[in-house]
């Protein structure tokens, strides 16, 4: 990710997931994650 060298380390980030469910299945999906603290993570953000 971000070019950057894995590790192996475990990363905790936030995020959320929005669906929209009709009849019992799912017709819309939205993931959301907060990227600015992963790059921190992995040192691709100071």
């Amino acid at each position: 990710m971000f070019g950057i060298k894995q590790t192996g380390q475990q990363v905790l980030f936030a995020g959320m997931k929005h669906m929209t469910v009709r009849n019992g299945r799912i017709v819309e999906a939205w993931i959301i994650r907060e990227d600015l603290d992963l790059g921190r993570y992995v040192g691709a953000v100071k």
